[in-house]
């Protein structure tokens, strides 16, 4: 699960780094280079893109957890309680920890997607706006997909460690075709999620558009790390072009919250092996 997490903000970040690298090495084959571009002003608020039946549901699969940890904690107190009752309660704290842990990240991936600043270019302004939205749309309803699978499977555990003994033989190939049945609609609809935003790339090429931006300068400021590190206070942007590539700005608020966020998850798995 940590190694998922880093791997999401990573590929996030080489992902702008070699946008940057690719429209350098591109640049305007010859054209008048583009030296203007608009501002969307439109509100990039994450209330916007939430929708309450998806936390609905995420907050009554959490509840249900609540409740079979309790009945757990209340099996592993009563006179003549085995260790194989604690170990289960204790497991099913660790595993609520880690779903949580990794639903706050996904909230955190889902403000960073809304909040990103949307530059429109003079030209083709409104395929790229058409574009952005579907980009914006598929990236939040796949990070929302994985919160509510997470939440899903999260009591889903905590009653098979707690009740899988007691199960008859038919009751757990039920439970057991369910969550096939689940995770099958979650792969079908994540793939047409994907094909989506394939089918939108194929008509509208954003590659292309690439050209109606002006190239980005290199930021001012100083860069540590080669240029993978970046700080100025001044800049309101978290990536920026460094001389080699994209740069981190470490003065940005989202800096430190994702630092905040990354020493938790090791506190988490210090935790884990201690």
């Amino acid at each position: 699960m940590a190694a998922c997490i880093v791997s999401l903000v990573a590929f996030s970040v080489m992902l702008v780094h070699f946008g940057i690298r690719a429209a350098d090495l591109a640049g305007n084959q010859g054209e008048q280079p583009v030296k203007a571009l608009q501002l969307s002003m439109a509100p990039r608020r994450l209330r916007d893109h939430t929708k309450l039946a998806v936390e609905l549901l995420i907050a009554v699969a959490m509840i249900l957890d609540a409740a079979m940890l309790w009945h757990a904690y209340r099996l592993s107190q009563v006179a003549g309680a085995t260790h194989h009752a604690a170990n289960i309660f204790r497991g099913g704290i660790v595993i609520a920890i880690w779903i949580l842990y990794w639903q706050l990240g996904a909230l955190l991936l889902k403000s960073v997607s809304v909040r990103t600043r949307m530059p429109l270019p003079v030209n083709r302004t409104e395929d790229f706006r058409r574009w952005r939205e579907i980009w914006l749309d598929c990236n939040l309803k796949t990070l929302d997909a994985i919160r509510m699978m997470s939440a899903v499977a999260l009591p889903w555990a905590t009653a098979w460690m707690i009740y899988r003994r007691i199960w008859s033989t038919p009751a757990m190939i039920a439970v057991a075709s369910g969550s096939l049945l689940i995770l099958g609609v979650y792969i079908v609809y994540l793939r047409r999620v994907e094909r989506r935003l394939k089918a939108a790339e194929k008509e509208l090429k954003p590659v292309e558009m690439v050209k109606e931006f002006p190239r980005r300068p290199v930021a001012e400021g100083r860069f540590l790390a080669g240029g993978l590190l970046y700080f100025n206070r001044d800049n309101p942007s978290l990536l920026v072009r460094g001389p080699h590539g994209v740069g981190i700005n470490l003065s940005h608020p989202s800096t430190y919250a994702w630092t905040a966020y990354f020493a938790g998850l090791l506190a988490l798995i210090t935790w884990m092996a201690r």
